[in-house]
């Protein structure tokens, strides 16, 4: 009888471990996700002669587009990232993506900004080159002090060297990782081909730990 009570507070117990896990996993997949749902809402387009109260959104081609009439985007852009959904009445501004839209695709140079816990300091956090709407070139990642961040910087004297560290896509083919940029601890890891992901994905959470396995084969998840 004693080892059956035994048993069942160690089930009681793991059972308990679990559900705790697992309401951390979604908090951390909630918070991560937010960011790609409310990319593609914006209100400037910067180029002289457009209409700055057009929403633009990203149409089923993956083309940037006006939502009030579907007109292909080419301008200059500053999207707002936020903590959450838009019509959350908790939302709040956590930064910017900036680069050109052409002809309804990221084309050149891109940044991305993070806001610091002072007030209104936005810092570049993020990098990267686009051609024809896929990462092509450069892509760079830095902590909100302005440190290289890269899970390729493992030894001394590649740390050493961090300041002019970056990953290389070609055409749309390459590594990529990303950080919560307050810590530098690593938040999501994978691999691009063609600018689409494939092969393994992993999503960490805010201590480094995976908590998210994700297996895709030229843009198809085959697992879920």
């Amino acid at each position: 009888m004693k080892h059956i009570t035994l048993y069942f507070l160690l089930l009681l117990n793991l059972s308990s471990c679990f559900s705790q896990k697992k309401g951390v996993i979604e908090k951390i997949e909630r918070e991560y996700f937010t960011e790609k749902i409310t990319e593609h809402l914006t209100k400037v387009p910067l180029l002289e002669g457009y209409d700055t109260e057009q929403v633009i959104t990203i149409n089923k081609e993956g083309l940037y587009v006006y939502i009030k009439d579907s007109t292909i985007v080419n301008a200059d852009m500053e999207i707002s990232l936020y903590s959450e959904p838009n019509d959350s009445v908790n939302t709040h501004l956590i930064g910017y993506l900036k680069g050109l839209i052409k002809e309804g695709k990221r084309e050149g140079i891109w940044t991305k900004e993070f806001k610091t816990n002072k007030q209104n300091e936005f810092v570049t956090v993020k990098r990267f080159n686009y051609s024809n709407g896929i990462l092509d070139g450069k892509y760079q990642v830095f902590d909100i002090n302005g440190k290289v961040l890269s899970p390729f910087l493992s030894t001394h004297f590649d740390r050493a060297d961090k300041k002019s560290y970056y990953s290389m896509y070609k055409n749309g083919t390459g590594y990529y990782y990303d950080y919560y940029y307050n810590t530098g601890i690593l938040k999501e890891r994978g691999y691009y081909l063609h600018g689409k992901k494939h092969s393994v994905w992993l999503i960490y959470d805010r201590k480094g730990y995976p908590i998210k396995k994700s297996i895709y084969n030229n843009g198809v998840l085959l697992n879920d």
